[in-house]
């Protein structure tokens, strides 16, 4: 036996443990069975005869693995699995790619644009083969764009509602969730929405760009016309429903201490509505290099938020993410039928990766392919001892990258031990405050 290549020693505010990145499990450790593990010196063998207690825990958890076993590939072959093991596919939708706002910050083009009839019978089909595939037991639909909601009478109702009606019939979970900026989240609309048979309560995720003032100098219309209160009121009124709210925090440099204010605001909700909404601090990308200061105190921020109940994170997280963009079983489906797997880049005809065909089927391109094939094929990646909490990021960036023999994100020796040291750190103080890399 040997020590897994996953397993790490790791003292956190005095205290040891073994941890291993692979499935994320935990040894604690009393003084005296540190003071064994450091003297075997990476001997492992001798431990079953010294503390064979903990020695078959370490088995249990692979923190521990046969001399032969290649732990890299067992990881990716767990991946892969879990992958062709899973019983859901999810969809990512825009009806649109127009919007009512004009954020100064987003990479959409906002031309005009609106989903066809034929477009829209195609992802019904797309729908009613999954279905009646019995290769899953959950359908995923979400809204995104552009302002989904621009197109909710013409394109989203009649998808959810059919939608809803197909899995029903073939004994298929549903569930869906939007990404809007609100404003035309009324209360018409919402009901409408809850009032579909089978859809349950939709997840919204929700965007605020800091107080009042500095949300209604960003999130605005064309014509300036303000929307803090607007959008609040909807959020509000979508949790009273039983709805499930993710509240965005678009932060800068320039507005991130007006979240405090947007703090006291949350405060006035009664307390049972805050069950059921998630905050989250997310860094505006164009202001990284200006706003590092910003980053701690969103941070900071977080677990002020967190201190009170309100279930929050900020964007410096640690943990394995395993985009959607990189799963076999996720797409994203443009108002005019291109097909994408990522969401965060535009929607441009060059970019696409397949198309969704008039049988409801898709037809990959090269570009797919290429992404599915990038996933686990750097050798640095493959030899890197943080690669489970890494994976060199997502895999439009290992597509964009010029080189793919190196390091994805040029991490030290010393950012390796941060990482798997604030991953502990959020696994096991997980309401308290973690130093950014």
């Amino acid at each position: 036996m040997k020590l897994n290549k996953y397993t790490n020693f790791v003292t956190i505010e005095g205290d040891d443990y073994l941890f291993n990145l692979a499935n994320e499990r935990i040894l604690y450790l009393v003084p005296e069975l540190t003071r064994i593990v450091k003297e075997l010196n990476g001997d492992i063998a001798e431990l079953s005869a010294i503390h064979p207690e903990l020695y078959n825990a370490m088995v249990r958890d692979e923190m521990i693995t046969p001399r032969h076993t290649d732990d890299t590939e067992a990881f990716v072959d767990d991946q892969l699995r879990a992958e062709a093991e899973s019983r859901r596919f999810g969809m990512t939708i825009n009806p649109t790619l127009d919007c009512n706002m004009r954020c100064w910050y987003c990479y959409e083009k906002h031309a005009t644009s609106r989903m066809s009839a034929e477009t829209l019978e195609r992802i019904v089909r797309l729908i009613q083969n999954k279905a009646q595939s019995d290769d899953i037991d959950q359908l995923s639909v979400s809204f995104f764009g552009g302002e989904p909601l621009l197109y909710f009478k013409d394109t989203v109702y009649p998808i959810l509602s059919r939608a809803s009606e197909i899995c029903r019939s073939e004994g298929v979970g549903f569930d869906s969730s939007f990404t809007t900026n609100a404003v035309l989240l009324t209360r018409q609309v919402l009901d409408r929405i809850n009032a579909i048979e089978g859809i349950g309560r939709p997840h919204f995720q929700i965007t605020l760009d800091g107080n009042r003032f500095f949300h209604n100098q960003t999130r605005i219309y064309a014509d300036r016309r303000p929307t803090f209160d607007i959008i609040f009121n909807n959020m509000r009124y979508a949790l009273e429903s039983g709805n499930r709210v993710g509240l965005r925090f678009n932060y800068t440099d320039k507005n991130i201490e007006s979240f405090i204010d947007v703090y006291d605001e949350l405060m006035t909700l009664p307390p049972e509505l805050l069950k059921n909404l998630h905050c989250s601090f997310q860094q505006i990308w164009q202001n990284k290099q200006e706003g590092i200061r910003a980053k701690k105190r969103a941070a900071e921020l977080t677990a002020k938020f967190q201190a009170t109940g309100l279930t929050s994170e900020c964007d410096s997280i640690y943990h394995r993410h395993v985009c959607y963009a990189d799963r076999p079983d996720h797409v994203s489906i443009n108002y005019n039928g291109d097909v994408f797997k990522c969401t965060a880049r535009d929607y441009s005809p060059e970019r696409r990766e397949g198309v969704i065909c008039e049988d409801g089927t898709i037809k990959w391109n090269q570009k797919y392919h290429d992404r599915m094939t990038i996933r686990f094929s750097n050798p640095a990646c493959r030899k890197c001892r943080v690669m489970p909490l890494c994976n060199g990021h997502c895999t439009q960036s290992k597509l964009e990258s010029a080189s793919h023999t190196k390091c994805y994100l040029n991490r030290s020796e010393d950012d390796k031990d941060r990482l798997i040291h604030h991953r502990l750190y959020e696994l096991v103080y997980k309401h308290k405050y973690v130093e950014p890399c």
